[in-house]
């Protein structure tokens, strides 16, 4: 039978106020908890999947199919949360390794269907009907070629203070409630996406790409190239945006993969001229 905890309990521990709210409502509404947090005393798992774990992951597709609910998904697979199982996911379709109706890929970028054209809510990819799913697929993507972009309106970020002196924004959307997930925990969008600037030559201008400074590293959060790394004091690197993100949710300023404090301050932009200095220190990279 699982442990009851009081408020009080939890919050020795360490815990966020979102956290335990979350954690006591977990039985009314499982998937908002176990979509970002493991269970009390369980090590969250990070960096690559263990042959294990894929297993598990494949086994639970295979038996009771995807509903999107990330967090409820995870419980079943030791050490991983609901985004991690996401992210997941989406890496496998990328790679041909699953066919998923519900995702199309346009532009070079994975889509999510929602809303009339998403196949048969609730069902996994292999419980749907093939002729069915190319209608969808292709009404959809003639749908998108038709489809104007509406002008979007730039919001100024507002800033507030954190915990320790640390600036967060106020414009980090939590994507941990209880309705279906279907994104990347919010990370895919942001420090991982090449990156071009245009510069003026005689009149003209140029795009010029941005390299990578760590060719073949993968951002452990969205699994793509990372164009503007910046390393942790405990050797993990991400896309600096990213971090900034990850370090902006609950629990604020604390390592994703260690769990200890860690700000934004104490970050190390890489670039051309020090790359060399912390490669060494970077964590499974050679």
């Amino acid at each position: 039978q699982e442990q009851e905890y009081t408020r009080e309990e939890l919050l020795s521990l360490g815990w966020s106020e979102a956290r335990v709210k979350a954690f006591l409502s977990r039985k009314k509404n499982p998937n908002s908890y176990y979509y970002r947090f493991n269970a009390p005393g369980e090590a969250q798992a990070t960096g690559n999947w263990t042959k294990a774990e894929v297993d598990l992951f494949m086994a639970q597709i295979q038996n009771f199919g995807v509903t999107y609910r990330w967090g409820e998904f995870s419980m079943s697979i030791p050490g991983r949360v609901g985004y991690q199982c996401s992210n997941y996911y989406r890496k496998l379709i990328q790679e041909g390794v699953i066919k998923d109706p519900n995702y199309v890929l346009i532009d070079g970028k994975l889509k999510f269907l929602r809303g009339k054209d998403r196949v048969k809510n609730g069902l996994g990819p292999s419980e749907v009907a093939g002729a069915n799913v190319e209608h969808l697929r292709k009404k959809r993507l003639r749908e998108l070629a038709n489809e104007k972009p509406k002008p979007r309106r730039r919001k100024k970020a507002k800033k507030r203070r954190g915990k320790g002196g640390d600036t967060v924004y106020a414009d980090e959307v939590d994507s941990g409630s209880g309705s279906d997930d279907n994104g990347a925990y919010g990370y895919a969008a942001y420090g991982t996406k090449g990156r071009s600037t245009t510069k003026k030559s005689a009149g003209k201008g140029k795009k010029v790409e941005k390299k990578e400074l760590l060719p073949g590293l993968r951002c452990p959060m969205t699994f793509e190239p990372i164009y503007d790394p910046a390393f942790s004091p405990y050797g993990h690197v991400m896309g600096y945006d990213t971090w900034l993100r990850v370090l902006g949710r609950e629990p604020r300023n604390t390592c994703p993969f260690t769990k200890q404090k860690l700000t934004r301050r104490m970050l190390v932009k890489l670039n051309a001229d020090n790359v060399e200095e912390y490669k060494p220190k970077i964590k499974d990279y050679k």
